[in-house]
């Protein structure tokens, strides 16, 4: 068993959806991170200040990824033109460069059988040179599910390429919705997917709404930010904005309506 020990953390997390991290480098990564920021020496303010600028950075990095997933245009290269452009419209550009690796591993598999049961397609490939793994996959026809024996799709949350390799013999030209999970997707920051939820009165409803309206002005300071006159223009527009809300704000509370 020791000498199979490579194999020991494949087994244990063989239907578990990790996001692709298996070990605590993502909090020791972050450690590390917050130690640039903060010292032995500081007081309680001066490490109250450097956290705040620790989150500040971390969303800043995360604010440039978003609009980077949203407007640039990866390069198609795997063959599978149709495929790999709706895997680059819905998937983030982090997440879809390991799709495509997906994508490009279908030449390194062999079909074995193909049959055919009332509307659905049951294909058997195995792996270039492992004869010995062979993975049945179904379709179906009708409605578009595909069945699979691998677990690559419960532990990474998209599809392996066995999938990608039935969807190519099925001269399928998009990725089955259900396959794309939400927390991927390329709009998964959209406000407007919790539009249902902000008109609450709670202080649950509030802060959706406060979440909501700093998320959205993220942009705001990252564009108006880059030059002289695209700040003085945004700062503009947000004080006048701020005073227009005010007195509104003003004349519900004093009607009554405060919470509406």
């Amino acid at each position: 068993m020791y000498e199979r020990r490579r194999m020991w953390a494949n087994a244990y997390l063989q239907d578990k959806f990790c996001a692709g991290f298996r070990t605590t480098s993502r909090c020791e990564g972050v450690n590390a991170f917050v130690k640039k920021f903060s010292k032995t020496t500081h007081t309680i303010l001066e490490l109250v200040q450097n956290l705040e600028l620790v989150v500040r950075e971390y969303r800043n990095k995360e604010l440039l990824l978003h609009l980077n997933s949203m407007n640039s245009v990866p390069v198609m290269t795997t063959g599978l033109t149709s495929i790999e452009q709706h895997a680059a419209s819905v998937y983030t550009r982090e997440v879809f460069t390991d799709v495509k690796k997906q994508i490009v591993q279908t030449v390194a598999l062999i079909l074995i059988s193909k049959k055919r049961c009332l509307n659905t397609m049951v294909y058997t490939v195995e792996e270039y040179e492992q004869p010995a793994t062979r993975i049945k996959v179904a379709y179906g026809r009708s409605t578009g599910k595909i069945h699979y024996q691998c677990n690559f799709w419960r532990k990474n949350g998209y599809p392996c390429r066995h999938m990608f390799f039935v969807m190519k013999s099925e001269h399928v030209t998009t990725i089955p919705d259900a396959l794309v999970l939400q927390r991927w997707r390329l709009n998964v920051k959209s406000i407007e997917s919790y539009v249902e939820r902000w008109a609450g009165t709670s202080e649950a409803g509030f802060l959706l709404r406060h979440g909501a309206l700093h998320t959205a002005s993220h942009r705001l300071f990252l564009i108006g930010a880059q030059k002289l006159s695209l700040f003085r223009k945004a700062l503009n527009g947000v004080l006048t904005l701020c005073r227009e809300l005010e007195l509104e704000y003003r004349a519900f509370d004093n009607g009554g309506g405060k919470g509406r």
